[in-house]
């Protein structure tokens, strides 16, 4: 009994990250999308690197 239950856990802890790494993947191209087409916010991106040089 207790197998099945932590087979279930471990199905929708699997089904929690598909999800998460779903919405992560979705930000990531909206981030993707703003850069592309908004050239402007590339500076913020690439000042930093130049400050620590």
């Amino acid at each position: 009994m207790s197998e099945n239950t932590t087979s279930n856990e471990r199905k929708k802890t699997k089904s929690a990250s598909e999800a998460t790494c779903d919405i992560v993947d979705q930000l990531a191209m909206a981030e993707i999308a703003n850069i592309l087409f908004e050239p402007q916010q590339i500076k913020f991106f690439i000042r930093p690197a130049n400050l620590e040089e």
